[in-house]
């Protein structure tokens, strides 16, 4: 099973109006590494999960960027 990194920031907005950003770094498994649908579903499957589970602060916009072989092949940003 192949693997990409994925680092996903998110600025978010505290309860008393404060702008602040988060990072995550996730190690994900795929069938084939240039399958670009399968790793687009993984990703936004995480993504969606931050946002649910977000309970500190209002999730304003942020960007994850999917790493193979230490190189950056995609990036995809969501608000």
């Amino acid at each position: 099973m192949a693997r990409f990194e994925l680092v996903l920031s998110i600025a978010k907005r505290s309860d008393n109006n404060e702008l602040y950003t988060e990072e995550r770094e996730y190690m994900c498994y795929c069938k084939d590494p240039r399958d670009i649908k399968e790793i687009t579903e993984t990703v936004n499957e995480i993504v969606h999960e931050e946002f649910e589970e977000s309970i500190e602060g209002e999730v304003l916009f942020g960007s994850a960027d999917i790493i193979i072989n230490e190189s950056t092949v995609l990036i995809m940003s969501y608000k």
